[in-house]
């Protein structure tokens, strides 16, 4: 059977959504891409990561090329992520759902592996909504001008993704794709983490600061999930129609 969200997770996501659209309705897409990079890696996920000028498009389009050969940081070592941050104990308040958490189970079929990327793409899809806030550009922004205003964004942005993490911790997961997950899982809640020490940026600086190197590491990581999960698929020799794909908008990183 298919993956059905919850009505729970349907409410949260058209709550958050709609309030967020409609900021962005009345007071433009600021903070948001310019121009997006489509990187179809195969599988079931296709992202799009944006840039701001040609330059730094070229830029981006030469790195998608890297990426998909030699990942950024190692999914299984969280203590990459904080490789260059301040030692400030920034990690101290997060939690991450543990394997033996997930909804996995062993004997798996074609269709089992089938209906995990169906089960993924409906939660994600959230994260197919073009002009969602840049976090991390929101949160520099905010700490240069010395306004706090659009940090709201900030905090619905980590709403979202907690949302999210949720409903993949729930899950059913074939046994074989498990790890995969489960740091896709993990990448998504220290986004949500990071995003909540950005909107308290302004109480701690320098927590601040830490976050967003925090958030542009994670979303590396994030990246590599993903181009794991295609991968996965692709060696299971599932191919999934267009229809089926989801499109996903993830924040540029210079």
């Amino acid at each position: 059977m298919d993956y059905l969200p919850s009505k729970n997770f349907i409410k949260k996501i058209l709550a958050i959504s709609l309030v967020t659209l409609g900021w962005f309705y009345f007071f433009g897409e600021k903070n948001t891409s310019k121009q997006d990079l489509v990187e179809d890696s195969g599988g079931i996920i296709v992202f799009s990561r944006t840039g701001n000028n040609s330059s730094s498009n070229m830029d981006s389009v030469n790195s998608w090329g890297d990426l998909s050969k030699e990942k950024i940081l190692e999914n299984d070592s969280l203590a990459s992520v904080t490789k260059g941050l301040n030692d400030n104990n920034i990690l101290s308040g997060l939690e991450r759902t543990a394997v033996n958490e997930l909804n996995s189970f062993k004997g798996a079929k074609k269709s089992d592996y089938e209906n995990y990327g169906k089960g993924l793409v409906a939660i994600l899809k959230p994260y197919s909504t073009p002009g969602l806030p840049n976090e991390r550009e929101i949160t520099m922004e905010a700490l240069s001008s010395g306004n706090a205003t659009d940090l709201k964004n900030v905090a619905m942005m980590s709403q979202l993704h907690f949302v999210i993490a949720g409903e993949l911790k729930k899950l059913k997961v074939p046994e074989e794709i498990k790890f995969k997950h489960l740091f896709l899982l993990n990448d998504i809640e220290t986004l949500s983490y990071a995003d909540q020490l950005m909107v308290n940026a302004f109480d701690d600086t320098k927590k601040g600061i830490d976050a967003i190197n925090l958030y542009k590491s994670t979303t590396n990581r994030f990246i590599n999930s993903i181009i794991d999960i295609n991968k996965f698929f692709t060696e299971q020799n599932i191919d999934f129609s267009k229809n089926e794909k989801i499109k996903i908008y993830i924040n540029g990183i210079q």
